[in-house]
């Protein structure tokens, strides 16, 4: 019959959990948000001044397209 869905049990309680209005993340820990807002401010960074990550690549990138050629 349709009495038993595999779940176990009632379906109470979980559905019903209040949050306030208030609160746009309120399930985030402290540690969550420390590790949440530097990640953001990266992105948002390098979205604005690519040129930062570039900058650090490009020496090598260079030397990697010198040794090419030379293998070439």
């Amino acid at each position: 019959g349709h009495g038993d869905d595999a779940h176990g049990g009632g379906h109470g309680g979980g559905h019903d959990v209040h949050v306030p209005p208030k609160a746009p993340w309120p399930d985030l820990q402290p540690l969550e948000w420390a590790t949440l807002l530097p990640l953001a401010a990266v992105t948002i960074l390098l979205g604005v001044w690519p040129s930062l990550a570039l900058g650090l690549f490009n020496p090598t990138v260079t030397a990697l397209l010198e040794m090419m050629k030379v293998a070439g």
